[in-house]
């Protein structure tokens, strides 16, 4: 189990939000997720993130995350990351840390 940790500054208010939480390592491995927010205001907030790496071959579809390095990256929007729609807009995205699993 990983936690990661990101931090960021709000300096106008937005409308509906979302946190895309993307997790890329060797091969096919990784895996995304996202946190909606009805809106921020102006000021400093934290996210926590924990990454359960156990492999799970018993899962539908199974789930496994093969030995290496992983980059850990962040997108904060308003609206829906990465989206085409009008009014969603990608405010800023970072690599927010890294891990490595080995001998799983």
């Amino acid at each position: 189990m990983f936690s990661i940790k990101t931090d960021f500054k709000i300096d106008n208010s937005t409308g509906v939000s979302e946190i895309r939480i993307s997790i890329n390592g060797p091969g096919e491995s990784g895996a995304e997720t996202s946190v909606s927010h009805n809106g921020y205001s102006p000021g400093g907030y934290s996210l926590t993130v924990s990454i359960d790496t156990t492999p799970q071959p018993d899962a539908n579809p199974p789930v496994f995350w093969d030995d290496g390095p992983y980059a850990v990256t962040f997108g904060l929007c308003q609206g829906e990351c990465f989206s085409s729609h009008p009014h969603s807009i990608v405010l800023d995205t970072k690599v927010g840390g890294n891990f490595t699993i080995t001998g799983q």
